[in-house]
């Protein structure tokens, strides 16, 4: 019940597109991820402190159970993001749940929330949370107002703007690599398996053709051309695809 009355708060406070709850989906195959093991999720929930997705309990059904289907992925692109975004994310373990902070990024509060310490391990619900870590990992991909300013709506809508993707479209393109032709057709078996395949199926791709087609459907869905449903239906295969790679293909490795 104090969930579902928390979500409505949440989003009647908040701009369209209504979202309830951000985090970060960092890769985990260029190194880092200090006490987790080698979790993908960064996350802070209600009643919890900060921490990597293998810390909290029923992580497969809250990802790709009662919430399948639900979220969406926006791509964050720069130089060396993942281990910059892995290292930053393990100083802010710990860090302990606020339901005040919401008061801070609505408007008028919001004026003060540059006010509020911003440092590891000060108070934030999941939207600080995210915008804190983006803010001190990436400068040249961070939000622009202060971590405690955003909502998940509003940082959503920050992170997922045509300047944002824009950018983030412009380094996927400027750092892939030519693909030989049996590349190509491994990286389609894999986004077909990553969203429509059995279980087994996503179990049986290599980490290579899962981190190909990961970052295929990552340029397809920052796409400015996009229209609204167009991009919210790549938005959503990229969520699929990202959190059955991390939770089932990665899980049995």
């Amino acid at each position: 019940m104090w969930q579902k009355l928390l979500d409505a708060i949440v989003q009647s406070a908040q701009p369209l597109p209504s979202i309830t709850h951000v985090e970060l989906v960092v890769p985990s195959s260029s190194g880092g991820g200090g006490d987790d093991g080698d979790s993908m999720n960064f996350a802070t929930y209600i009643g919890e402190r900060a921490g990597w997705g293998n810390s909290f309990n029923n992580n497969r059904s809250f990802y790709l159970g009662e919430n399948a289907g639900n979220w969406r992925a926006v791509p964050v692109s720069c130089t060396d993001a993942a281990n910059r975004v892995r290292r930053e994310c393990d100083r802010h373990v710990g860090t302990p749940y606020s339901l005040l902070r919401y008061i801070f990024a609505v408007p008028p509060f919001r004026a003060l929330a540059s006010a509020l310490p911003d440092d590891p391990l000060s108070y934030a619900h999941c939207a600080t949370m995210t915008a804190r870590v983006l803010k001190r990992a990436l400068s040249e991909a961070a939000p622009r107002h202060a971590s405690a300013w955003y909502g998940p709506s509003t940082l959503f809508i920050e992170m997922s703007s045509s300047d944002a993707q824009r950018r983030a479209s412009a380094f996927i393109s400027e750092t892939n690599s030519m693909q030989s032709l049996v590349e190509q057709e491994d990286e389609a078996v894999a986004s077909d398996n990553l969203l429509i395949g059995s279980d087994d199926d996503v179990r049986a791709l290599t980490g290579a053709s899962c981190c190909a087609a990961i970052r295929s459907l990552s340029h397809r869905a920052c796409d400015v051309s996009l229209d609204e449903p167009a991009r919210r239906t790549l938005q959503k295969q990229l969520a699929v695809a990202l959190l059955r790679y991390n939770l089932v293909n990665r899980a049995t490795a």
